[in-house]
């Protein structure tokens, strides 16, 4: 035998709203830990990246939960469970490069163990002045860890990391 339950709202014994269902059927979650953290200038003058160095962000397009430390330019879990993350690093001036790799850390490291790395790469850019390594990843993550993007070139001392096109972005899927 079936039950049916009718509500419109789930509340939490303190009164916070934890969900609302509307009238069609869709339920909507009063908080999802999300943000969406981008370069809002690019880099004045060409930069050596031959060895890895932390992308920074300067501004935010929302920060749903309050998980993205701006200042230190990473992404904190606030909650264990499945997380989307998504990042795009865009260069200039890197024509000469053999490669333009942006590592994902995890707690200050670009090896996850088990051989895993998680990393957005760009191969012989040399027909192209602008390269834009990207990656999106669903992963499970735990509460407290610390997300950072990294950049790093080969074959090519010097280039800018851009403002337009350069960002870091992630929320809870469940």
């Amino acid at each position: 035998m079936a039950s049916i339950i009718g509500v419109n709202e789930l509340q939490h014994t303190n009164g916070t709203t934890a969900a609302t269902i509307d009238s069609s059927g869709r339920i909507m979650r009063s908080v999802i830990p999300s943000f969406f953290a981008y370069r809002g200038t690019g880099d004045a003058t060409d930069q050596n990246y031959t060895e890895s160095t932390k992308v920074t962000f300067d501004a935010e397009r929302y920060d749903n939960g309050n998980c993205f430390d701006l200042p230190n330019s990473k992404f904190i879990v606030p909650v264990t469970g499945l997380y989307q993350i998504n990042w795009q690093v865009r260069t200039s001036n890197s024509a000469s490069a053999s490669s333009v790799f942006s590592p994902l850390h995890l707690n200050g490291n670009a090896h996850w163990g088990n051989n895993l790395y998680l990393y957005a790469d760009v191969n012989d850019p040399q027909a192209g002045n602008n390269n834009s390594p990207n990656c999106a990843v669903t992963i499970e993550l735990t509460a407290d860890d610390e997300l950072e993007v990294f950049i790093r070139t080969s074959g090519d001392s010097l280039s800018k990391v851009n403002g337009a096109g350069t960002f870091f972005s992630g929320f809870l899927i469940g």
